[in-house]
């Protein structure tokens, strides 16, 4: 055995990896951050917010002219981290139709703007939806 593993106590079987509040509940508690439970939302929010700031970007350089004004409203894993549902808005009155062909006509120019800016293996895919203004809502 060596030096550095003499000192370590083994954990009996009562003793849990996992804390536990004073019900014996595993789920977590008020005083508990959900970043630290559940890692891989965190990840999928953190993920979310880096895609909304570069499309916001990416929507300022596109050459579309219908482009220039979307704005993103939210972007949310859907269903999961691997394709994001990216709802957009515009401030003044469009046909829904052309802004959805607008956006997927631009859809790999907007994932190569993304993929300069999170790191990520995978450019997630993007799905468009279309939400009402701020001020509207």
């Amino acid at each position: 055995m060596s030096a550095r593993h003499r000192g370590r106590k083994r954990r009996t079987a009562s003793e849990s990896l996992c804390p536990q509040d004073q019900t014996g509940s595993l789920y977590p508690t008020t005083s508990h951050r959900l970043d630290d439970i559940l890692p891989h939302e965190r990840k999928s929010r953190q993920l979310c917010e880096q895609v909304a700031e570069s499309l916001s970007l990416a929507f300022a350089t596109c050459d579309d002219p219908e482009l220039l004004d979307c704005h993103v409203l939210e972007v949310e894993p859907w269903p999961g981290p691997g394709r994001l549902r990216v709802t957009v808005a515009l401030d003044r009155e469009v046909d829904p139709e052309s802004l959805l062909a607008a956006l997927s006509r631009a859809a790999p120019h907007l994932r190569r703007e993304i993929a300069g800016d999170i790191h990520r293996k995978r450019v997630p895919t993007l799905v468009f939806t279309l939400g009402l203004p701020e001020e509207e809502r």
